[in-house]
């Protein structure tokens, strides 16, 4: 009703649709610091998957803590903030809310709140620039959309998480796409059609996209078929998305079927039509600078893969799937200067 269009309007608008284009460098570095402190602790014949699991979430958490909350990474406001977001969470975003999801969450709020109270936003630009800065410099920042910011951050850092995981195993399967997106710049890995973006739109078709949940408000017809006021309706996104009516060989992993972009009616991983996801910017963007700086940097082998697992919210990757990641002999940062011997 008006209450959820007052919070998702305010929601919008603090986003900044530059944010990550301003920040690139910042970002990237989150994203190239983690996988090289895992890459360098790998040893031979071993790559546990809690490890590779755990850096995941060390870059989703990172990232969204700075976007949404300004806290640069290695800051001592991040590390408050992580260590929190950890005892929140630990083991992923609880279902159940129970006493140390309440104490951890009333802990984040109040200590935002003190920050904004020492004026935090007015003496940081990354703080200003935040999310949650924009929505307290227009006036939008009360305790229902500050407690929203505070959940989008635990749910997204989760999700992100997982799509990472989903991205490497895609990755560790396609040696050659993952050689072609690691020449690509980062302004043109974030530009449409990029081989990094339609990677990420690919990967969010085959997994991490599987249903939408409705409750009927008033009795409907639908095809024939009578559906009451009330119901909970499931809308099957995985099977849609794997339609042969839709998609060309619907189970290969083909980015480049989004080069020229796809129809909503096909495609819809973040919601449908003005009830979508404010995040899908941002997220798929997320998502192009980590497989485009992974595919950079690093060969992708896979490790003891097996067949996918239901988690809480979403399918995964086998428990047992892991990487190694093996540095590329040519530095594809300066690939002008290569010099081929």
């Amino acid at each position: 009703g008006n209450t959820h269009r007052k919070y998702k309007k305010a929601t919008v608008k603090a986003i900044d649709p530059m944010l990550l284009f301003r920040d690139t460098a910042l970002l990237e570095g989150i994203v190239t610091d983690e996988l090289t402190l895992y890459a360098n602790s790998q040893k031979a014949g071993i790559s546990p998957p809690e490890k590779f699991i755990r850096t995941l979430n060390n870059i989703s958490t990172a990232l969204l803590i700075y976007i949404f909350f300004g806290a640069r990474f290695g800051t001592e406001r991040f590390e408050v903030l992580r260590r929190m977001y950890e005892e929140l969470g630990p083991n992923g975003a609880a279902w159940v809310i129970g006493d140390q999801q309440r104490k951890s969450f009333y802990e984040i709020r109040d200590y935002l709140n003190a920050q904004l109270g020492k004026q935090v936003i007015d003496e940081d630009p990354s703080w200003r620039q935040s999310i949650m800065g924009q929505m307290h410099n227009n006036g939008a920042l009360d305790e229902t959309s500050l407690g929203n910011l505070i959940y989008m951050v635990e749910i997204g850092r989760n999700d992100l998480r997982c799509l990472f995981r989903w991205m490497s195993k895609y990755g560790a399967e396609n040696p050659e796409i993952i050689s072609r997106i690691g020449t690509e710049t980062s302004r043109a890995a974030l530009s449409a059609g990029s081989l990094s973006k339609t990677f990420v739109l690919e990967t969010l078709r085959l997994n991490q996209s599987e249903r939408l949940m409705r409750m009927v408000s008033r009795d409907i017809v639908f095809d024939g078929y009578h559906i009451p006021k009330n119901f909970m309706v499931r809308l099957c996104m995985w099977e849609s998305h794997k339609s042969p009516d839709s998609f060309d060989e619907p189970f290969g992993f083909k980015p480049e079927r989004f080069a020229k972009g796809v129809g909503k009616d096909q495609f819809s991983p973040f919601g449908m039509d003005h009830h979508s996801c404010p995040f899908t910017d941002i997220s798929i963007n997320l998502g192009t600078l980590f497989i485009r700086l992974l595919a950079r940097d690093y060969e992708v082998d896979s490790v003891a893969d097996g067949s996918p697992v239901r988690d809480q919210y979403h399918w995964q990757p086998a428990k047992t799937f892991s990487v190694r990641l093996n540095k590329r002999f040519t530095n594809q940062r300066n690939t002008q200067n290569t010099v081929t011997v």
